[in-house]
C-alpha cells in the first residue's frame, strides 16, 4: 500500500508540522524528502518514522502524531520496525525495549572521532575547495609527499576510509598542466562514475572546462571512446578513470602515444590493496598493469605511480615493489593509518532455517541508509524478492551482473537519499564516498579480514556512530573454514607452462625475450583463454618471485582499419616482453628452491587474513585485537580502538583523536648542509626575502617555507607568482618547538624579529633530513656572544643580497 493511499493527501502540511518539531538530524531530513515522493509505501513511512523517533530517543516519549489509527493489517509491519500506536492520542511512539545498547549510540549520531585540522597549504587555495582544512595531519603529509615526490616517483599513501585519499588525486590532477594527463586506476564501475561525478565539479571550480567524460568503461559508445582519446592526444582530457582490463586493452595504444609526447604525468591506483588480492585471484589485470607501466617507462615515459588505500598490508607493499617498483629504488611511504571507532560491530550465528528471515528482520529495523552485503548475486536477489513483497520499493540490487547505465542511476539515488537500502555484492562501495551510512550487514562471512573491514568502513565515513552485524549460520562458517584451493598456479604446472612459453621465445635484444603467451603446455589439450589466463598467472608469480620482469610491446603504431585493428590486437595480446633477472629460471631446481617457497609464503598469507576474520567469528579474538594486528604496516601498529567495547565498558561518548599519527619513509640526504644568510630590515626586506626565496624554489632547491604568521601576511603578494610551484608552509613556532614534519622537507626558514627569541635558532646538522636555508634579521644575537650580532661568528653566513643575485 502507498502511503497516500492510508493517509490523507490535505493533511500533509499537518503531519510535516509534527515533524518539525523535531531536531534537525539526517532521520528528519529523510524521513521529510521521503513523504514528498508520491511512490513512499506505508511500510517504508513505518522504518523511517521508526529511525526518526529513536534518534529523540533522549527526549522523553516522542511520538508523531498521525491523526488517524490505521488497521492491525496497516500496522503489522510497523510492529516489527519496533513501533507501537498510542490509541489516546493516535500517535506512532517506539515500543519498549526496541533499541539494544548497541544502536542506541547511532540514532544518538554520537561523535566517535575527532581531528586536529590543519590549514591548507598557500597553494591549494586557488583550487576553490569546498572547505579550507586537511582532514588531520596525515592526509596534509599524503598531500605534501605525493606533490613534492619526483616526477617518476612510486608513493604509496595508507589512510583509512574517510582519510581523505581523494584529495591527493585531486591535487595531483591540479598540479599538472592543463595538457598532461593523469590517469586513475579505479577498480569498480561504480566507483569510476562516482569519482567522475565530483572529478568534472572538481576541475570546474578550478575553471577549466570539464571533458566530455571522466570514466572510461564497457558502456560507452564508440563514437564517445573516439572523444576521449583524441582528447588525451590534443591535451584536453586532463585526467582519465579505467578499469586495469581497460588500461591494457582498449586504452593502451593511445597512453604509448601520449608517453611519446610527455602528456602523461601520474597513474593512480585507488583500493591499490586489490592489487594483491583481486590482481591474485580473478583480475590478474591488475598486476599486469605493471607490465605495461614498465613498457611505458622504456618508451620513455616520466610519470609518478601513487598507490591509495586503507588496508595495505606488508604482503602488499612487496607485491608493489616488486610488480611496479623500478629496480634499485625504494618506493615513498607514507603511512597515516588508524583503526576506525565508529563502527559497532556485531556477529549473530543462526540457524539455517532461520537465517534469511533475520536477514529481513534486520534490514527492516537497522538505521537507514543501509548497506547489505551478501556472498553471491542469488542472495541478494532472495534478499531484494523478500523486501519487494513487504513493499520495500527505496532499495536497489548492485551486483556484478548490475549493467553500467543501472550503476549510474542507482549511485545518483543513493547520493541524493531516494534509496534507503543498498542490497550488494562486494562490487558496490568499493572507495565510495557518502559520508552519513549508518548501518553495515553482512548477510553470510566476508571473503576475508580486508574485505570486512572495507565494507564495514562504508558506514560512519561522517565520524560517526555506525551500527554493523554479520548474520550467518554454521554452513557459511564450515565453508570458510575449508576454504584451502588457491587460485595460484602449482609450481609443478607452472615450471611446465614456462617451458612450453619460453621454447617459442624470440630474443628482441641482449637478455628481452618476446613470449607467446598462448603457448601450450603439453598437458593442455586445447588452447582457450582460460590457458592464456594460467600463463598469465605462471608470468607474475615469476615476476614477483624475481626470476624475470614484465613488460608489453610498443603498440604505438595501431591500424585504424577496424578489420586490421581486430588482427593487430590478436597478435598483440599474444605477446609480452620478458627480462631474465634469475639466470637459472628454466632449471626445475630453482622453481624448488626460490618459485615454491615464494608461492608457499603467499598461499600462508593468504589463509591468514580468513583466519583473521574467523578468530573473530569464533569468539577466540576481539575484532578490535584482530584489526590492530591485522594492519601493522611496516613495522608500525595503529592504536587499538572499539565500537563495541566502548559501548560495553559504557564510555561510548568517548571521541578519538585520529589522524595525527603519520610515517613518512622516503629517501634522505646523506649529509645535509645549512645556508647561512643575514639581512638588514628595511622597508624592501620582506621583498628581497621573497626574491630568495622563489629564487631557491624555482632551482628546485627548497619545498616549505618556514616563517611567523605575520611575515607570511606580508609576504603574500610576492608568493602569488609562485601558485603553480609546489611549495608549503610551516609556522615558525612549530620549528621552535622542533615539530618533527618539518624535518621531512629542505626549507627555507626566516627569522625576521625578536618575538620567538632574541638569537637565531639554526636548524641542527645532525637532526635535519635535508639541507636548508636560514635566513635571519641582522640584529639578532650570537648565541655565544651577546656583545656580537650572529652573523659576526663565523665566515659561513652570507648577506642576503648575493643568493639573491647570484
Amino acid at each position: 500500500m502507498y502511503f497516500w493511499n492510508f493517509y490523507p493527501l490535505e493533511k500533509k502540511t499537518e503531519l510535516l508540522d509534527n515533524i518539525e518539531h523535531f531536531d534537525d538530524t539526517q532521520f528528519k531530513k529523510r524521513l521529510v524528502q521521503s513523504i514528498e515522493s508520491s511512490n513512499l509505501s506505508l511500510n517504508e513511512f513505518w522504518y523511517l518514522a521508526k529511525d526518526l523517533l529513536a534518534s529523540e530517543v533522549s527526549h522523553s516519549e516522542p511520538s508523531i502524531y498521525l491523526g488517524k489509527r490505521p488497521t492491525l493489517d496497516q500496522f503489522k509491519f510497523a510492529l516489527k520496525c519496533g513501533l507501537k500506536f498510542d490509541p489516546t492520542s493516535n500517535s506512532v511512539i517506539l515500543a519498549e525495549n526496541s533499541l539494544s545498547k548497541y544502536v542506541k549510540p547511532v540514532y544518538g549520531l554520537i561523535q566517535k572521532r575527532y581531528s586536529q585540522e590543519p590549514l591548507h597549504d598557500t597553494i591549494l587555495k586557488n583550487l576553490n575547495l569546498p572547505y579550507l582544512t586537511y582532514t588531520n595531519l596525515a592526509q596534509r603529509e599524503a598531500v605534501r609527499t605525493a606533490l613534492s615526490s619526483e616526477p617518476d616517483a612510486t608513493v604509496i599513501v595508507n589512510l583509512p576510509t574517510a582519510g581523505g585519499k581523494t584529495l591527493v588525486t585531486e591535487v595531483l590532477t591540479a598540479f599538472i598542466k592543463p595538457d598532461e594527463l593523469n590517469i586513475v586506476v579505479i577498480p569498480t564501475t561504480a566507483l569510476a562514475l562516482d569519482q567522475a561525478r565530483r572529478m568534472k565539479v572538481f576541475v570546474e571550480n578550478m575553471g577549466y572546462s570539464a571533458a566530455a567524460e571522466y570514466a572510461w568503461r564497457g558502456d560507452l559508445k564508440p563514437e564517445v571512446k573516439k572523444r576521449i582519446k583524441a582528447d588525451i592526444l590534443s591535451g584536453q582530457q586532463r585526467v582519465l578513470f579505467v578499469s586495469p582490463e581497460s588500461m591494457v586493452s582498449g586504452i593502451l595504444p593511445t597512453l604509448f602515444k601520449a608517453v611519446e609526447s610527455r602528456k602523461l604525468k601520474n597513474v593512480i591506483f585507488d583500493e591499490a590493496h586489490l592489487i594483491d588480492t583481486w590482481g591474485e585471484s580473478f583480475r590478474p589485470e591488475f598486476q599486469k598493469v605493471g607490465a605495461f607501466l614498465n613498457a611505458l617507462k622504456q618508451k620513455g615515459g616520466v610519470f609518478r605511480k601513487v598507490f591509495l588505500s586503507a588496508t595495505f598490508t606488508d604482503q602488499t607493499l612487496v607485491t608493489i615493489k616488486t610488480l611496479f617498483g623500478d629496480p634499485g629504488v625504494e618506493p615513498i611511504l607514507v603511512n597515516g593509518a588508524f583503526l576506525r571507532p565508529e563502527p559497532i560491530t556485531l556477529k549473530t550465528e543462526v540457524s539455517e532455517d532461520a537465517y534469511l528471515q533475520t536477514v529481513i528482520d534486520k534490514v527492516i529495523s537497522s538505521p537507514k541508509p543501509l548497506v547489505v552485503y551478501a556472498s553471491t548475486k542469488v542472495d541478494c536477489l532472495s534478499i531484494s524478492d523478500h523486501l519487494s513483497a513487504l513493499a520495500i520499493g527505496r532499495k536497489r540490487v548492485f551486483t556484478g551482473d548490475t549493467n553500467d547505465s543501472d550503476r549510474k542511476k542507482i549511485i545518483q539515488s543513493w547520493s541524493a537519499d531516494e534509496v534507503d537500502i543498498i542490497i550488494a555484492t562486494s562490487a558496490f562501495g568499493v572507495g565510495m564516498d557518502k559520508n552519513d551510512v549508518r548501518c553495515v550487514l553482512h548477510a553470510g562471512i566476508s571473503e576475508n579480514i580486508d574485505s570486512f573491514y572495507q565494507e564495514i568502513g562504508r558506514s560512519g565515513r561522517d565520524g560517526r556512530a555506525s551500527y554493523c552485524e554479520v548474520i550467518y549460520h554454521q554452513a557459511h562458517y564450515k565453508k570458510k573454514v575449508s576454504q584451502n584451493k588457491t587460485s595460484k598456479i602449482g609450481t609443478n604446472l607452472g615450471y611446465k607452462r614456462w617451458q612450453s612459453m619460453w621454447k617459442n621465445r624470440k630474443e628482441i635484444r641482449e637478455n628481452i625475450y618476446q613470449i607467446k603467451v598462448r603457448s601450450q603446455a603439453h598437458h593442455i589439450e586445447r588452447n582457450s583463454e582460460a590457458n592464456e589466463t594460467w600463463n598469465w598467472k605462471t608470468l607474475l608469480l615469476m615476476q614477483r618471485a624475481g626470476l624475470i620482469r614484465l613488460s608489453y610491446p610498443d603498440a604505438t603504431q595501431v591500424p585504424k582499419e577496424q578489420e586490421e585493428w581486430s588482427v593487430f590486437w590478436q597478435n598483440f595480446s599474444n605477446q609480452i616482453l620478458v627480462e631474465i633477472v634469475h639466470d637459472r629460471h628454466v632449471i626445475q631446481e630453482t622453481w624448488e628452491s626460490v618459485v615454491e617457497p615464494h608461492r608457499t609464503s603467499e598461499v600462508r598469507l593468504e589463509k591468514q587474513r580468513i583466519k583473521y576474520l574467523l578468530d573473530w567469528i569464533n569468539g577466540t579474538n576481539q575484532l578490535c585485537d584482530v584489526l590492530q594486528d591485522s594492519y601493522q604496516l611496516d613495522g608500525l601498529m595503529p592504536s587499538k580502538v572499539c565500537g563495541i567495547c566502548d559501548v560495553d565498558n559504557d564510555r561510548v561518548k568517548r571521541k578519538y583523536l585520529v589522524g595525527q599519527s603519520v610515517r613518512v619513509k622516503k629517501k634522505i640526504e646523506d649529509f645535509p648542509e645549512n645556508n647561512l644568510f643575514y639581512f638588514e630590515l628595511s622597508n624592501h626586506s620582506t621583498e628581497e626575502i621573497m626574491k630568495a626565496f622563489r629564487k631557491v624554489v624555482l632551482d628546485g632547491k627548497v619545498l616549505m617555507l618556514v616563517c611567523s604568521k605575520s611575515f607570511l601576511k606580508k609576504a603574500e603578494p610576492s608568493l602569488k607568482s609562485l601558485n603553480q610551484n609546489v611549495w608549503f608552509y610551516g609556522d615558525l613556532q612549530d620549528y621552535f618547538d622542533d615539530n618533527q614534519h618539518l624535518k621531512d622537507y629542505p626549507k627555507f626558514i626566516v627569522q625576521d624579529d625578536k618575538f620567538f627569541s632574541d638569537k637565531p635558532k639554526q636548524p641542527d646538522e645532525w637532526q635535519e633530513k635535508y639541507s636548508n636555508y636560514f635566513v635571519a634579521n641582522s640584529n639578532l644575537k650570537d648565541p655565544t656572544n651577546t656583545y656580537r650580532k650572529w652573523w659576526e661568528s663565523g665566515n659561513t653566513v652570507q648577506k642576503l643580497t648575493y643568493l639573491v643575485n647570484s
